[in-house]
Parts: structure tokens; C-alpha cells; sequence
């Protein structure tokens, strides 16, 4: 993401021109949990859906899943039964590739 997408979509949340504040860092300027949550509000407006994935220990860890599928996933699990999860709700033909990407 940009900088100048970031401060559209902050200026979208609050309203408020970033440009009022070139000098200062809005990240600073603020407490770490409202910067921490600007941040992902941010991410977010992007990115629906984000995995964190442990491939050592196959696990996973959904930060936001937003609308993403019509199909519901588990938030937390392991890695592999995400995948076999994934590619049984999607279109046959589209099965073993998606499967085969993750192995």
C-alpha cells in the first residue's frame, strides 16, 4: 500500500486531512493501540483476509476474514487442514493446482 492510499483511507476513517500534519508522525502522535489499529484498518481495506502461517509447526493464525468466501474457516488450526478446508470449497477444476501450490 502507498502512502498516499494510506492517507486516503485514513482521511476516509476520520475525516481528517493528513496533510494538516506533514511534520508529525501520526503513528507517534498517537497511543500504540490507536497507531496499531490505524495500521490494520489500513491493511484491512486491502487485504479481507490475512494468514500468519507457521510452516515449521503447520499452524495458522486468521487476522481478519471479512467476507472473504462464502465458506467459513477456522481462525486458528493447523496449516495443511486449512489447505485440504480451502481447496474442498472451491471449484473442481480449481482443486489441484490450489492444492499443489501449498505443498
Amino acid at each position: 500500500m502507498t502512502e498516499q492510499e494510506i492517507r486516503k483511507h485514513l482521511f476516509k476513517k476520520t475525516g481528517t486531512d493528513l496533510t494538516l500534519f506533514e511534520n508529525v508522525d501520526i503513528l507517534t502522535a498517537q497511543a500504540p493501540a490507536s497507531a496499531e489499529q490505524l495500521l490494520l484498518q489500513a491493511v484491512f481495506e486491502k487485504y479481507p483476509l490475512v494468514i500468519f502461517t507457521n510452516l515449521t509447526r503447520d499452524s495458522f493464525y486468521m487476522m481478519a476474514y471479512d467476507n472473504f468466501s462464502r465458506t467459513s474457516c477456522p481462525s486458528t488450526g493447523i496449516f495443511s487442514e486449512l489447505i485440504i478446508h480451502g481447496a474442498a470449497s472451491m471449484h473442481e477444476d480449481d482443486r489441484d493446482i490450489f492444492s499443489r501450490s501449498f505443498r
